[in-house]
């Protein structure tokens, strides 16, 4: 009686949802039946639990599905594989400024970054922007900070307000730090106080529109050894270098590899091959850089620095649509 009973027991056994996942992965590429009973045994699963369980799934609707999937998701990757093919080996490099004609066309929907050496050489904003100028201007004014940056948590700390002059005393005094940082989510641009900034810009009007320079700009503060790991936006962005240097590293947004490693907006560590086919760039004092919606970036200070960046342009620029990071309970 205890015998059978125990013999009862043993056959209800089924496999754990991890061996499940396995079973159905190997069945997609083409591993067969008596392959996969094999190798279930030889983990210490019984034969007859074994089979029984890869022929569940064998004959399983939804295992169909998962085929049409994959299948799908292989006719993407093909493509997506052919457009990297095709990318410059470069990054385009512009010793002036583009016109408004050769931004749109041949960049802004074209998802196609560009680097402008001098873009703001000419701007108020190189002298008036320095850290000294800046204090005598706008010291009194409250500006919100990031503290407390983590890499490791993507670098996202908490918030905190204090008057410019000590976010100035903090960046001359800190030497190289990635603690704190004035970023673009402290919406300090828009601050009324600091309106006479966007003054000191000097942009073309076809280019960029000037009437949205107080709600879609942002205003970058920080001590050298400021660091954002690789991530994504959700809207195209012209980034200008004013005061320090900065490095970036850019990433496509069709190389497969990359897409599969976003956790969200961030990527993972990306393989030495993916990296080898990114474009690295040195932003000096009056650079600009354009980055596409979808592109992953990097960017480290170089130096203390001070940057503004553009959002404001004759062309739509939400896309908080694009979350190919976003993970589903399942994933």
């Amino acid at each position: 009686m205890g015998k059978g009973k125990g013999k009862a027991k043993r056959q209800r056994l089924t496999l754990s949802d991890d061996w499940r996942v396995w079973v159905v992965d190997n069945l997609l590429r083409g591993v067969t039946r008596e392959g996969l009973v094999s190798t279930l045994v030889d983990n210490g699963i019984p034969q007859a639990t074994a089979a029984q369980e890869v022929d569940a799934m064998r004959t399983s609707p939804a295992l169909v599905a998962c085929a049409r999937y994959r299948a799908q998701a292989a006719r993407y990757r093909m493509s997506l594989n052919l457009r990297a093919q095709l990318r410059p080996d470069e990054l385009v490099e512009l010793s002036s400024p583009p016109s408004a004609v050769q931004f749109y066309v041949d960049h802004y929907e074209a998802n196609r970054p560009f680097v402008s050496r001098g873009f703001a050489r000419d701007w108020p904003a190189m002298s008036r922007w320095q850290l000294e100028s800046l204090r005598a201007r706008f010291g009194d004014v409250e500006v919100d900070v990031e503290i407390e940056r983590d890499p490791s948590r993507r670098c996202e700390g908490r918030y905190v307000s204090m008057p410019l002059a000590e976010l100035i005393d903090k960046v001359q005094a800190a030497g190289h730090t990635n603690d704190f940082y004035a970023i673009a989510h402290n919406k300090n641009a828009a601050r009324p106080e600091l309106a006479a900034l966007h003054d000191d810009v000097v942009v073309d009007p076809a280019l960029v529109d000037p009437a949205r320079l107080g709600s879609a700009t942002s205003l970058w503060i920080g001590p050298a050894g400021t660091f954002t790991p690789l991530h994504h936006d959700t809207t195209n962005v012209l980034f200008t270098q004013i005061v320090g240097r900065k490095r970036f590293r850019l990433v496509a947004p069709d190389e497969v590899a990359a897409l599969d490693s976003l956790r969200g907006f961030y990527a993972e560590q990306l393989d030495e091959e993916l990296l080898s086919r990114s474009f690295a760039v040195e932003l000096a004092p009056g650079d600009a850089l354009f980055i596409p919606v979808g592109w992953l970036h990097e960017v480290e200070a170089l130096d203390i620095s001070v940057s503004y960046t553009f959002m404001g342009f004759h062309r739509p620029n939400d896309f908080s649509s694009y979350e190919p990071g976003k993970r589903t309970r399942s994933g």
